[in-house]
Parts: C-alpha cells; structure tokens; sequence
C-alpha cells in the first residue's frame, strides 16, 4: 500500500510542475512565444532568407504554360523547385541545344526585375557561394531524364547546369498548373500571357503619421529611454540617441543616420544583404505598410530595394535604400506606404496582343505607377508602358 501511496504522490507532483510550466508560458507571453517559434525564426539563427522577389513567374508542361505577373500563389509552387535546383547545382557551363524544347517540358521559371548573383541566389537556397555568374532569370526543367537549372545572365546568355533536384517534385507541381500562355517561337527565354490581366488601382497615404511608434525606434537601435526629440524647421520629427538620428518627415519618410551604427554578424554581400532586409522588413511589419520591400541592387555600399504591391512592382522609386559601412547599418531611408483598393481595376491587352502591338514578340510585364496618391497598374513592353484597355 506505501508503494502504491508513493508513486500516486510523484504522478501528483509531476501534474503540478507540468501544469506550472503550462501557466508561466501563458502568462508571460514572450516565453509562451519564444517556444512556438521554428528554429529559422529564432533571433540566434544563422539562416539568411531569400530578399528579392521575382516578378514574372511560370509553370510549364507540355500542353502549355500557365503565367503569372500579379500575385504570388505562383511563386509558391515555383521557388521550392527553383531553390533545391539552386542547392543542389553543379557547375554552369553554356548551353548548347535547343531551348525552346526544353522550356515546353516541365519546367518551373522565375524572372526578376535585376540581375542577383548566383552567389546570393544560392545563399538563400541554403547553398554555397563560389560562381560569379549574375541571373537575370532562371528555370528549372526536365532534360535527359534530370531536372537541370537554366540561366539567363545580365548580358542574355544562357548557361546551364546538372541538378540533383527531384523529378519527381517537378513533375508534380507541373502537373497541377493550367495553361494561360505560351514561350514565344523564337526561343526567346520569357514566357508570353495569353490572355487579358486585370489588376486593382490602390489609393495611397502614409503608414506612419504622428509620434514614431517606440518599437520603430528600437529597431533602429535607439533607446526610448533616452531619445531627446525636437521639430525641425521643415516640420519634421527628429529623434536623437547618443550618435543616432532619426527623422520622421511629414510625407511619412523615415531617415536614419548613425556614426555608432547598427553592427550584423558577418561579412559576406549575402549577410550584408541579410541584415538590410532585416531592419527593412521589421519597419515594414511595425508600421503594417503595404506590400514587401524587394532588394533589387547595391551600389558603393547602398543596398536599394524596390516595393512588390502583391506581384506587381512599383515603378520610378526605391521605397527603401540601407546603407553599410564596415559591418554596421550606418545609414537609411524608407517610406513605408499604406495602401487599400480603390474599387477601380484595369484590364490590360493580352501580352502577345502588346508584343505584336509594339512590332514583334516583345518582353512584356506589369507596373504599378504612383501618381497623385493612386498606385495604377499598366502594362509595359520594352520598359514602355502602354495604355490599358478599359
């Protein structure tokens, strides 16, 4: 009886701490946090996220190709073909057959909107640096009983590589896909849509208006504690923290400036790419602007990132530009927007309908243009845009 009497005490006294446990992760919510994050959102991971987004996408089989130039449902069947092709590569040598043949198989495709090194491409697969090859596009597609990884360079060259991705994968997420246009005769490596694209026009006002929000000036590694604050004579708000300045302007703009900085772990361009998004991506969420700042290119230092409006890109303006000096984010400028459907959409020709227009089988995309508050989208050919049809 003393046996049976002691082990129903230690199952009592192990309910009791379980349930201890149980209502400490709930009462504090940072703990209760902190346990239901994956281990590529903990704060101590080293994995660095993909921070460009393509802005044509595509899925092909043999009875067609389905296209996508707004949203990004697409993109979500494409980048994990895309990224194991990326992981898995052996070194890119030029290609030699027919292309035309290949992209009209199971294929799965991604452009973007400026060329990113492979280095970078292959860091956000997981991968290893080592090639010096820049994409401007890139497909993976069925060849001689493999998936192989095609890319189009920034000068129009296309390269290709033996791949230890599955076929199987590929062939699953081909079979799914419906036709909606096609890759043009003349092997051109940039799908056509075949058919009219609609999309809405956005009306646009600050994502941040009044004080600066504690959280945003934390980000930027300023102590609310300690930030003295005055109005400038141009109105805007100045935020100041020992050797950190950040300006909040009246058109909502937010600029920051550093001789501390902010300090990131690692050297790499794909860390330091890593870190921009990081502290972009993080204004993003804190101020619930619209759209995903997408890194598009760096130049002495800047690293400049262009707005995705849910698939299509906003033309004329960088909405963040980081700057990086020896490691640390010394310097920014972002302008977090907020944006809500007008209840007015566009109808956009057929793509092959603008190639033809324009004297021939033209590369052809979708632009958002900013003009008096309103985001519309139209469609361009050649860079030029052309007028919608309503």
């Amino acid at each position: 009886m003393e046996k049976i009497k002691t082990a129903a005490i230690i199952v009592l006294l192990a309910l009791m701490i379980g349930l201890f446990a149980v209502n400490m992760l709930l009462a504090v919510p940072e703990l209760g946090r902190m346990r239901l994050f994956s281990p590529a959102e903990s704060e101590n991971d080293d994995s660095i996220s993909p921070a460009s987004l393509p802005f044509l996408t595509a899925i092909s089989k043999e009875n067609g190709v389905e296209v996508s130039g707004v949203g990004r449902d697409l993109y979500e069947k494409v980048s994990p073909v895309i990224f194991e092709a990326l992981l898995t590569m052996d070194e890119p040598v030029p290609f030699t057959g027919e292309l035309l043949p290949v992209l009209r198989g199971n294929c799965v495709y991604m452009r973007y909107g400026c060329a990113i090194e492979l280095d970078l491409l292959s860091a956000w697969a997981g991968g290893e640096g080592g090639r010096s090859l820049k994409a401007a596009a890139l497909a993976a597609a069925e060849n001689g009983g493999q998936v192989v990884l095609l890319i189009e360079t920034d000068s129009g060259e296309i390269y290709s590589a033996n791949t230890g991705a599955s076929l199987i994968r590929l062939s699953q997420t081909c079979a799914s896909s419906e036709s909606n246009g096609f890759w043009p005769e003349d092997g051109s490596f940039w799908p056509v849509f075949d058919g009219a694209q609609q999309a809405d026009v956005l009306t646009v006002s600050q994502a941040i208006s009044g004080e600066l929000p504690r959280k945003l000036a934390e980000a930027f590694g300023l102590n609310p504690n300690r930030v003295s604050y005055y109005k400038d004579s141009a109105s805007n708000q100045v935020y100041v923290d020992r050797q950190s300045t950040l300006t909040l302007t009246p058109e909502g703009e937010i600029i920051y400036s550093s001789e501390e900085g902010i300090s990131f772990s690692g050297a790499s361009f794909a860390r330091r790419v890593e870190a921009c998004r990081k502290l972009v991506s993080s204004v993003w969420e804190m101020s619930s602007a619209y759209g995903t700042p997408s890194f598009c290119t760096e130049k002495d230092g800047s690293f400049y990132f262009e707005l995705d409006a849910d698939g299509i890109f906003v033309s004329g303006s960088w909405c963040a530009v980081v700057r990086v000096e020896n490691g640390r984010i010394t310097a920014a400028s972002m302008l977090p927007l907020s944006c809500q459907k007008s209840g007015e959409t566009v109808s956009m020709l057929p793509g092959a309908q603008a190639a033809a227009a324009a004297g021939g089988e033209a590369p052809v995309r979708i632009l958002y243009f900013l003009d008096q508050g309103r985001l519309t989208p139209a469609l361009c050919v050649d860079g030029e845009a052309r007028n919608a049809v309503e």
